[in-house]
């Protein structure tokens, strides 16, 4: 606490501008605004269970979903089948 108030280039001294912002509250919600909350958060629409099973179930029929990423196949026997199948031909058409 010393510390704090032996800054220098203070614009008044600590302990004024101390009071002055526990009675200004500054970073505190005031009591007000917090009431004001809780009525908006405690008013929501009513919404009746079947209606809502009912758009839960609208949603889950008209949901496509998609996977983020694919897993990609890299036929390898294949691709060496047709490699060697292509060596075969060319060798075959090609002149000696």
């Amino acid at each position: 606490m010393g510390a704090k108030r032996a800054v220098e280039g203070r614009t008044q001294p600590y302990d004024v501008l101390l009071a002055a912002y526990q009675k200004k509250s500054i970073g505190r919600p005031n009591a007000k605004d917090q009431s004001s909350h809780t009525n908006q958060a405690n008013e929501e629409p009513f919404v009746d269970s079947d209606e809502e099973v009912e758009n839960i179930m609208q949603a889950f029929k008209q949901s496509r979903p998609t996977p983020l990423a694919e897993k990609r196949y890299f036929f390898v026997k294949r691709r060496r089948q047709c490699f060697r199948l292509r060596d075969i031909l060319v060798d075959a058409i090609t002149p000696k």
